[in-house]
């Protein structure tokens, strides 16, 4: 699971969310926004392997997610 199309990997970590007050150029996913996305899968994640969950957010895309790309 790769979460953005044009952003970089960074953007998924608190530093998406520093980078304008450090003065850095933006990233295609605002850090907001990036940090709700990784919350969500993180979340998924660990319901499912951890509390034996179903919930469809890891099985492919997601309307609510379409930042996220998939890969087999």
């Amino acid at each position: 699971m790769n979460a953005q199309r044009q952003g970089r990997i960074i953007d998924l970590v608190d530093y998406a969310v520093l980078r304008p007050q450090l003065g850095l150029p933006g990233s295609a996913i605002e850090g907001t926004r990036a940090i709700g996305i990784t919350r969500a899968y993180v979340a998924a994640f660990v319901d499912r392997q951890l509390r034996g969950g179903d919930g469809p957010l890891l099985d492919g895309p997601s309307r609510a997610y379409p930042e996220v790309r998939f890969w087999k």
